[in-house]
């Protein structure tokens, strides 16, 4: 529902129409700014992009109003509402004109909620949990000192959340699921029919996570996981199957629901009574060695933490655990969530802000040609340097100065004026349609233009995801699996003997092993990686992001809609392989075309030399 003002003030004291659609006879007055009486924004702690960038749009509009010599316009309420977040940010930042803004604070109606830190957990699991002893040392288990951090960008230098390397011991968890249930049954007499546990709530930071602990679940059927019904909850679940985590579970059995941070805000499940935190997110990361945006796992935030404790105590008391030391939080994690702004590539935004510069330059020019009237024309550009940095948190001028760098070398923007303005050009239209890296988009661009879409989306998944596919060779590999893959990709796509022709590169090497990976049936793909030396989990990343990357260049517009749907075979559907864009899906020489295209300036070429020696070029 929303209040939309109608011929009053802002909502002041104006008269207001509730759309609903409950008024069949009257029609509501069209939805743009000037006519929303109030805009509340929920969840501000989470400080993603969008929010921060309406933050930005609505304190100009807002100094605007206030100014004395400007023309008063219509501005909306605003509202911003968070159960974590601190108000002296927002209330400084929107203190516009000596006016600030007024800081409500609704005491929550919650039960009470018992936090157990990590000895307390290894406690009643009775076991000690795996791989601590490096994850909770100085520093935040990096293994490494704060100036290899910084030189490699992917450390907390910039203030950006710890990265939590360690893998999750799932029989630990398995172990903590059994105890809990098996004690909370036993309070209830423990009869078959004994229930006497709500549901369990564990936090997990990816789906990747959620398979491998409901796998471990699976093979520990006895004690107390054996009455366990678990449901996985991710943002890849479709919605019908997202509604088991609301239903009650069967008569004598406990719901285990295992959830990435969707379940921290997005979604409320009333009858969680215990909450396993592993305290980890993923969280979007940029890595500025290959210039490329990658989901990484980090330590979450303490008000993040506060957030999921708070999941136990909806209906009734409720307990939280959580997998690490109370030390741990108190020094090595952040109080906030980092902004997503400052420990994200600017590419994305910047192309947003130049594409709204472009809409409203129409806007105004449709303005002059229906009324008449002349209007100051338009600046030759947009800037959004000068616009970023009046956001919250202004991101650092030099990573402002390299995005523009970086777009002006993928050719997507172009500059006008004094060289500080900046067009979109008509590949930066299409690129800003895409929220992806720009190399990448321009990657798949190419692709479907040239036919290699397929290829392409398999090319774009390996680089966007945090994981290679290859297991390195000082993993302790057998030989046998070693010399297996690289067979496989000698005789795979591009290789020696293929018909496309041969073309050498890690790239392509990665499309001969996701083709042959995904031709296996889902049982048997495991196996098949491990035989192979491959990375099973970053292969399975690669496939939800191709359909994905596919998804959105259709929503785009780019591809017809739903023609090209990434499927099991790693060949895209048999529509789409052979629609336009797929023609050329095995055509190795006019991929590695497409390769130079899209990644240009960032490719290198070998040159051997002709006489074995030491060395080469």
């Amino acid at each position: 529902r929303m209040l939309v003002n109608d011929g009053g003030d802002g909502g002041a004291g104006g008269q207001t129409q509730d759309i609903d659609g409950s008024e069949e006879d009257d029609t509501p007055p069209p939805l743009t700014i000037h006519t929303i009486s109030h805009l509340i924004l929920d969840e501000t702690h989470e400080r993603d992009v969008s929010t921060d960038f309406a933050l930005t749009l609505l304190r100009s509009m807002l100094a605007s109003s206030s100014s004395p010599s400007g023309r008063k316009r219509h501005v909306p309420r605003l509202v911003l509402m968070s159960a974590t977040a601190s108000s002296e940010m927002f209330v400084d930042y929107l203190t516009v004109a000596g006016r600030a803004p007024s800081a409500i604070d609704v005491p929550g109606r919650i039960f009470p909620v018992a936090t157990n830190w990590l000895r307390d957990c290894e406690g009643k699991a009775r076991r000690a949990m795996d791989g601590k002893l490096s994850s909770f040392s100085p520093g935040g288990g990096e293994g490494r000192s704060r100036s290899d951090e910084t030189a490699t960008g992917d450390g907390d230098a910039a203030g950006l959340s710890p990265r939590a390397r360690e893998r999750i011991d799932d029989g630990f968890v398995v172990a903590l699921i059994d105890r809990i249930v098996r004690d909370d049954r036993s309070k209830d007499g423990g009869g078959a029919a004994a229930t006497g546990s709500g549901a369990i709530l564990v936090f997990l930071p990816g789906a990747g996570e959620i398979e491998s602990l409901a796998g471990a679940m699976k093979k520990s059927p006895g004690g107390g996981v054996g009455v366990c019904d678990v449901v996985k909850l991710h943002s890849g679940v479709p919605s019908r199957d997202q509604e088991r985590a609301f239903r009650p579970p069967r008569e004598g059995r406990v719901k285990v629901v295992l959830s990435t941070n969707i379940a921290e805000t997005s979604v409320t499940i009333p009858d969680i009574t215990h909450v396993i935190d592993t305290c980890r997110v993923k969280e979007s990361r940029y890595n500025p060695s290959t210039r490329i945006r990658e989901l990484t796992t980090v330590w979450t935030s303490r008000a993040s933490m506060t957030q999921r404790a708070g999941r136990a105590g909806r209906t009734s008391g409720g307990t939280c655990w959580r997998l690490c030391p109370e030390d741990f939080a108190m020094e090595g994690m952040l109080d906030q969530t980092a902004p997503e702004m400052v420990r994200t590539p600017l590419d994305e935004l910047i192309l947003q802000i130049l594409l709204l510069f472009e809409q409203r330059r129409d806007e105004q020019r449709m303005a002059v040609g229906c009324d008449g009237t002349k209007n100051h024309p338009p600046p030759p550009g947009a800037r959004p340097l000068k616009f970023l940095s009046m956001t919250p948190t202004p991101p650092p001028e030099r990573s402002l100065a390299q995005a523009c760098r970086h777009l002006l070398d993928v050719e997507a923007v172009r500059t006008v004026d004094d060289g500080e303005s900046f067009r979109l050009t008509p590949l930066g239209f299409h690129l800003s349609k895409l929220p992806m890296d720009a190399k990448v988009g321009k990657l798949l661009i190419v692709g479907c233009i040239l036919g290699t879409l397929d290829n392409a989306l398999t090319i774009a998944a390996a680089l966007s995801c945090a994981r290679s596919c290859f297991l390195p060779n000082f993993q302790g590999l057998d030989r046998s699996s070693v010399e297996a893959r690289d067979s496989l990709i000698e005789s795979g796509f591009g290789g020696k003997d293929w018909s496309g022709g041969t073309v050498k590169g890690d790239l392509i090497a990665v499309i001969s092993v996701y083709r042959a990976w995904s031709t296996r049936q889902r049982s048997e793909r495991g196996k098949f990686a491990s035989d192979h030396a491959l990375d099973n989990t970053a292969l399975r990343d690669m496939e939800t992001l191709r359909r994905q990357f596919g998804d959105l260049l259709a929503e785009s517009g780019l591809i017809p809609e739903r023609r090209v749907t990434p499927q099991d075979d790693g060949r895209g559907s048999e529509e789409g392989s052979n629609c336009s864009n797929s023609l050329a899906v095995d055509d190795a020489l006019l991929t590695s075309c497409s390769l130079v295209a899209g990644l240009y300036p960032n490719i290198a070429t070998l040159v051997r030399p002709k006489r074995p020696r030491q060395g080469g070029r």
